[in-house]
């Protein structure tokens, strides 16, 4: 196991002031505990914190590097209105990836030319985000794809409250 020098710790410092995907960093370090995110997707309330969607960034970040996403690929997302969309907006440039959000009110032909035009690694689809959403994660050359589900806010708060009281 290598140890940083003075040098290197100043260096990942630069790079991830650079790193757009760390815009929150000051955030998660002076109100960790405080809401970032209050989602209504689905009908119900979902808040996160800072350090929450922090460690979600990450978590996405870290998956995209396991799928074999790369430094300077797209990822193509076509994501409503919710949570994830910042989760992989964020993570996507923390693993250096460049996120290609799409408007979802596009037609599907045209969302199809973005896609293949900006030759996506991957595509990120919120199946209730567009009517033709399945489609078009089905048809086009990528590498990967994955789908967003409908269960993800129970499932997440779950999650939340089972961390929350092992923190106690």
């Amino acid at each position: 196991m290598s140890r940083l020098t003075g040098g290197e710790t100043a260096k990942d410092d630069v790079n991830r002031r650079r790193n757009l995907g760390f815009f929150f960093d000051q955030s998660v370090a002076r109100r960790p505990d405080k809401v970032a995110i209050i989602d209504l997707f689905g009908g119900r309330e979902c808040c996160a914190t800072y350090r929450q969607l922090d460690e979600r960034m990450n978590g996405v970040a870290s998956m995209l590097a396991r799928l074999g996403v790369t430094p300077g690929e797209r990822v193509a997302m076509l994501i409503g209105n919710r949570t994830e969309f910042i989760e992989f907006f964020f993570g996507a440039m923390r693993a250096g990836a460049i996120p290609l959000p799409l408007n979802t009110r596009l037609a599907a032909g045209t969302l199809d030319e973005i896609i293949v035009e900006a030759a996506c690694a991957l595509a990120v689809v919120d199946p209730s985000s567009h009517r033709d959403a399945l489609a078009i994660a089905q048809r086009l050359p990528l590498r990967q794809r994955l789908l967003l589900g409908r269960a993800r806010a129970r499932d997440r708060a779950q999650a939340d409250r089972r961390r929350g009281q092992r923190r106690r």
